[in-house]
């Protein structure tokens, strides 16, 4: 009889007895030595013909290294084997800080909420199909787990953040963004038939689209004034943003809202790569979930992700494009789109959220833009981080701005703010 090595994290047997009776010892480190010692014993008399050495040995041998962290092991029979082994994502609550933690949790909410209860609403009413915008969810816990695919063995990557998306590239990220609204208004299309009356998503939902994330804070000076002077630039910044959270986290009386991923930027996208090539994606993480106008995701999309190059070249293409591909799922299930949102009242909507959007691309590029080891370097040192993210990131500004590529792309978001600025001036 042959006999397998399963690397699964498993419970070999209840060891809180043991455990129980140096509970009061304040030596954790004398904890974890009984533990593992207990482990051990037992491993020798279930495994007679093998050891965690032998174990070790051969982990060594087969990737060639000592540097892993041994979990655990078990020996099953060959007919009791598992035909297939799963490879998972395991998404954790975080647990460091005060200030992370308290908006993890309301965040994280969110997001099991919309794996949860809304996709599961989405499918059960036969619209499966088009809930591929996201990874299959296949596990939650409300206060500190979820468990989804993971899509890195289908070949899909993140993008270097530094780098602004292409046309092709957002072209791409629009036709799975129209599926994530769609499945919105038909919910409540479909809601709405069966109820025969109108029915809102936050009509039932609305502790999960509350706001927890923005907070908005002065911005700095800039070169860019011409027509007004640096005063009054800075006046008409600061009236902006005085507006601005009516705009981006309240949900519109004037235009049909639907539910928002509302954290649109690179490190919430995974792509899949043929030849080099992105053929397909994924939008990852509803911790920031919002009821809004459909173009505040779209325009969040472009202006955060995106030069002002290109947005200058290609802006209406891709709103038409998008809602051309939101017609299309809409129609597909017997809907009319024009009957929700004219062409006509979408492009209003889109003039409604720009500034907004705007705003928001100026909040995030510091952090986008900012390399990967100064934001880890700040995400463990609390007081730093919230000063910076809350109270005044000037600092930050400065220290980032002698890279090129940064001053490029913070320079063409504040000469969009300079448009909207000047074209407010009485």
């Amino acid at each position: 009889m042959y006999s397998t090595v399963s690397m699964s994290h498993v419970i070999l047997f209840r060891t809180d007895y043991f455990l129980g009776a140096i509970k009061n010892l304040r030596n954790i480190r004398f904890e974890e030595i009984i533990k593992d010692a207990i482990l051990e014993f037992y491993e020798c008399i279930l495994y007679k013909n093998l050891t965690r050495e032998d174990c070790y040995s051969i982990i060594r041998n087969q990737i060639g290294s000592s540097d892993y962290e041994f979990l655990n092991w078990s020996m099953v029979p060959l007919e009791n084997r598992p035909d297939k082994t799963l490879n998972l994502f395991a998404k954790y609550l975080p647990t460091t800080g005060d200030t992370t933690r308290s908006l993890a949790e309301a965040s994280f909410k969110k997001e099991v909420f919309f794996y949860d209860t809304f996709l599961s609403k989405i499918k059960s009413l036969g619209l499966e199909e088009i809930t591929d915008f996201a990874p299959n969810c296949y596990f939650c816990r409300s206060d500190d787990v979820l468990i989804f695919e993971d899509l890195t063995l289908m070949n899909y990557r993140s993008v270097n953040k530094t780098e602004p998306f292409s046309y092709d590239l957002m072209s791409l990220i629009i036709k799975q963004l129209a599926k994530l609204h769609a499945s919105s208004l038909l919910y409540e299309e479909k809601i709405s038939e069966k109820r025969g009356k109108s029915f809102r998503i936050d009509h039932k939902y609305k502790q999960y689209l509350n706001e927890i994330n923005l907070h908005i804070n002065e911005t700095d000076g800039t070169d860019i004034p011409k027509k007004m002077t640096m005063e009054t630039f800075k006046e008409k910044v600061q009236a902006e943003y005085d507006a601005f959270l009516n705009v981006a986290v309240k949900k519109s009386g004037r235009f049909r809202n639907v539910l928002c991923q509302g954290d649109f930027w690179c490190s919430n996208l995974l792509f899949k790569m043929e030849g080099g090539t992105p053929v397909d994606c994924r939008i990852l993480d509803y911790q920031l979930l919002r009821y809004l106008p459909p173009a505040h995701d779209l325009l969040f999309l472009i202006y955060v992700n995106s030069d002002k190059e290109t947005r200058t070249k290609h802006m209406q293409q891709l709103l038409e494009e998008y809602y051309t591909q939101l017609s299309k799922i809409m129609k597909k299930y017997g809907h009319d789109l024009n009957e929700i949102y004219t062409y006509e009242e979408f492009l209003d909507s889109c003039e409604y959220m720009k500034p907004s959007a705007i705003l928001i691309a100026s909040l995030y590029l510091p952090v986008v833009l900012c390399p990967d080891q100064k934001v880890q370097d700040l995400f463990r040192d609390e007081k730093k981080f919230e000063y910076i993210f809350t109270v005044d990131r000037r600092e930050l500004l400065e220290d980032l701005y002698h890279e090129g590529s940064f001053r490029q792309r913070i320079r063409g978001i504040v000469e969009d703010i300079y448009d909207i600025c000047e074209s407010k001036l009485v």
